[in-house]
């Protein structure tokens, strides 16, 4: 009988049974293996298999789902060492399913969990080491490869939300005793899990300031706030502003300035946007690019139309946590994002992030009723993914006329 089943769900999926490698990193995950996840998440608990079906198959019409499922189980038994029936890793109890209790499972966010907790309770010298090892143990997102599905994107936000609250609290404290040294490494270290989080950006430019680094904040704040403005359509907080400010009249900003310029250059020229999708920029290079192209259309009998794409959530902003929301709009612009540059806006077009809920496009062309060939594309192939978010597109449109005397 299988004694240990260790189970990692973190920045992928990978199982082994007593040691021995069952699911490798790089498998793909079938319905079996979701199975398998849906379960290990509901541990101690039988999970009916009506709700089983509707998780495995959420937008499908079986058939004989009951069988499926079965299908599905004997497929995920046969995966594990053989044995007898009920020392399988997945027993069927009245109606239901479970995890088979007398084998131990090891799973990397449980352990997180419970390092959390620890480090939650505990006061005085003993908190900042816990919150280290705790926050140490998040490696990434929650089953990235089933991020779409309904119930992997609740636990996603709930283990993400508790990194995030208590790497805050690591970097206040940490900053608080002047371990500024170490309150940049954690903050960088926060920035590569999530890029998007300001949180790990003020610290990390709090400390860098604290210790009179201002060659290095001057062209890591450029770079930021491109990126800022890039993937979130916003300015930089405020208090990072001043510090970039304060850094700037004390660092050779000439020298700086163009070595950055270069650097800038040398980034553009091995850009790796996809050839079949728009031009993606900022939106200052974007009012450049517009009124550009609004001196060329008329020469070119071209229709410029200006798009503006809009993202709601679904349900209303009181019948969710504000954290959840967040999470879930960002993960549907950046899908949006990823879905367009792949080819869903002709490449001859022109988009950039206008705000947090906002893409903006300029579409050139020789008739004006191309926006609804774009809109109707976009809603094709967005609405079904943005719905499991909880969200939708919203498009307002303008044509510029040109061509007046």
């Amino acid at each position: 009988m299988i004694k240990q089943i260790k189970v990692q769900t973190m920045r992928g999926l990978a199982v082994w049974a007593d040691g021995e490698v069952v699911l490798p990193f790089s498998a793909k995950i079938n319905k079996p293996w979701q199975l398998f996840c849906l379960l290990v998440a509901n541990q101690g608990k039988g999970v009916p298999a009506a709700r089983i079906i509707g998780a495995l198959w959420p937008d499908e019409t079986l058939a004989d789902p009951a069988n499926a499922l079965k299908n599905a189980v004997y497929s995920l038994r046969r995966a594990f060492p053989a044995g007898r029936a009920e020392d399988s890793p997945v027993l069927f109890e009245q109606g239901s399913y479970r995890c088979n209790p007398a084998i131990e499972f090891v799973v990397d966010v449980d352990e997180f969990s419970k390092a959390c907790l620890l480090a939650e309770n505990a006061t005085g010298t003993k908190k900042v080491p816990l919150l280290e090892k705790a926050v140490a143990l998040y490696t990434g997102d929650y089953l990235p490869q089933m991020e779409n599905e309904n119930w992997v994107m609740i636990h996603a936000l709930h283990y993400k939300g508790t990194y995030t609250n208590n790497m805050k609290t690591l970097l206040a404290l940490l900053f608080e005793a002047g371990e500024y040294h170490e309150v940049i490494a954690v903050a960088t270290n926060g920035s590569r899990l999530d890029p998007l989080e300001e949180t790990y950006y003020l610290y990390l430019f709090r400390g860098m300031h604290a210790l009179d680094m201002q060659r290095v904040i001057v062209p890591a704040y450029q770079k930021l706030a491109s990126m800022f403005s890039e993937q979130m359509g916003a300015s930089l907080p405020q208090e990072i502003q001043e510090i970039y400010r304060r850094a700037s009249l004390e660092a050779n900003q000439s020298e700086h300035d163009i070595e950055l310029i270069r650097r800038e250059l040398e980034e553009d020229a091995v850009d790796k946007q996809s050839p079949r999708g728009p031009l993606y920029c900022t939106y200052d290079v974007f009012k450049y690019l517009y009124q550009m192209m609004i001196r060329m259309a008329p020469r070119n009998r071209d229709t410029i139309l200006v798009l503006l794409l809009s993202v709601h959530p679904k349900t209303l902003p009181e019948a969710k946590q504000p954290e959840q929301e967040e999470q879930e709009l960002a993960a549907g612009m950046a899908l949006i994002k990823k879905e367009i540059l792949a080819g869903l806006v002709r490449k001859s077009d022109i988009m950039a992030r206008y705000s947090k809920s906002q893409y903006i496009f300029m579409l050139v062309s020789s008739k004006a009723a191309g926006v609804e060939v774009v809109t109707q594309r976009l809603h094709k192939k967005m609405d079904a993914m943005l719905d499991k978010l909880d969200l939708e597109m919203v498009f307002t449109t303008t044509e510029l006329d040109l061509f007046k005397d």
